[in-house]
C-alpha cells in the first residue's frame, strides 16, 4: 500500500517541468536546472504576444504610409489644378487692356465718340465706312492675340505626366550607375509603367522610336522659335514620326528602356541654334518651363 503514494509523487514531480542538465568537462558536478511547465507557457504567450503586437504594428505604419502617399499624390493634382487657375486668370487680367482699347475703339468707330463720352449717340458719317474702319482695327489686334496664343501654345508648359514624383532633376549629380559624377541633362518623373506621356506643347514629332543610346524608346518633338523637347525611357512610343501633335495628346507609355533604374519618363528642353552646317541644341534647364515662369 505504500509503495502507491511514492508512484504518485514521482509522476508529479515528471509533470511538474523539465530539468535541463550541464555537464561541464572540467567538473565532475552535474548542473541541474529544472525549469517550471507555468514559466514555460508563460514565456510563450510572451513571445507570441510580441509577435501579434509586431504584426499589428507593421501593418498600421504601411497603411498610414499608403495614405500619407495618397494625401500627397491628391495635394499635388490640386496644387497644380489652382496653379492652372491662377495663371489662367493672370492671363486675363493681362489682355484685358488691350480688350478695353479695343472696345473703345470699336463702339467709337461704329456710334461716334459721343457713345465713350456719354454724348449724343450718332452714326457717325456712314455706318458702312465705320464698319469697314473697325474692321480695319480688328484685324491686327485678333492677329497678335492668335499670333500670341499659338506662341504659349508652342512654349512647353508643364510636367509630361499627369501624376507622379521627380526623382532626379537638372545639373550634376551621382550617376545612379556608379559612383562617378555626370550631368543631368533633363527632369526624371516617376509612375508606373504604361502611365501615359504627354506632349507639353505643339508642335511636330521629328524623331519616334528606339535607338542605341541609352535613351531606350524614346519621342522628340520640334516647336516653334527653335524649342526642342525629348521624351525618353518609354515603355512604348504612340506618336508616329512627323505628325503634328497638340498640347496634352499622348505620345508614348511611361517605362524603363535603355538605361533606366526604374519606370520614369526622362524630359528635356532644348533650344535650337543654326550652326555652319547643321543647327546644333543646348540644354535648358525644364524648371522654369515646368512652373510656367519665362
Amino acid at each position: 500500500m505504500k509503495a502507491f503514494p511514492l508512484k504518485n509523487k514521482k509522476k508529479r514531480e515528471r509533470n511538474e517541468g523539465v530539468t535541463v542538465m550541464v555537464v561541464p568537462h572540467s567538473q565532475k558536478h552535474v548542473l541541474r536546472i529544472r525549469i517550471n511547465y507555468r514559466l514555460i507557457y508563460f514565456l510563450i504567450f510572451i513571445i507570441s504576444l510580441t509577435g501579434i503586437f509586431s504584426i499589428v504594428t507593421v501593418s498600421i505604419a504601411r497603411q498610414t504610409t499608403t495614405v500619407k502617399v495618397a494625401e500627397t499624390d491628391n495635394f499635388r493634382i490640386w496644387e497644380d489644378k489652382i496653379w492652372a487657375l491662377e495663371n489662367g486668370i493672370n492671363r486675363v487680367y493681362s489682355h484685358l487692356p488691350l480688350l478695353k482699347e479695343f472696345g473703345q475703339k470699336y463702339h467709337s468707330s461704329i456710334w461716334g465718340d459721343d457713345y465713350i463720352t456719354g454724348g449724343d449717340s450718332s452714326y457717325g458719317d456712314s455706318i458702312s465706312q465705320n464698319v469697314a474702319f473697325s474692321a480695319r482695327e480688328l484685324g491686327p489686334t485678333l492677329d497678335f492675340l492668335l499670333e500670341r496664343e499659338k506662341a504659349l501654345r508652342s512654349l512647353p508648359m508643364g510636367w509630361p505626366i499627369d501624376t507622379g514624383y521627380i526623382t532626379s532633376e537638372f545639373g550634376g549629380r551621382i550617376s545612379p550607375f556608379g559612383l562617378s559624377e555626370d550631368f543631368h541633362t533633363g527632369y526624371d518623373f516617376a509612375y508606373s509603367i504604361g502611365t501615359p506621356i504627354k506632349a507639353t506643347a505643339d508642335g511636330q514629332v521629328i524623331f519616334s522610336g528606339g535607338g542605341t543610346s541609352g535613351y531606350g524608346y524614346y519621342v522628340v518633338i520640334l516647336h516653334d522659335h527653335g524649342f526642342v523637347t525629348v521624351y525618353a525611357h518609354a515603355d512604348s512610343v504612340v506618336a508616329a514620326k512627323d505628325e503634328f501633335v497638340k498640347r496634352g495628346d499622348v505620345i508614348a507609355l511611361l517605362g524603363r528602356s535603355g538605361s533606366a533604374t526604374g519606370p520614369h519618363v526622362h524630359y528635356e528642353v532644348r533650344l535650337q541654334y543654326p550652326g555652319q552646317d547643321r543647327p546644333y541644341e543646348i540644354f535648358l534647364n525644364p524648371l522654369p518651363f515646368l512652373k510656367g515662369e519665362y
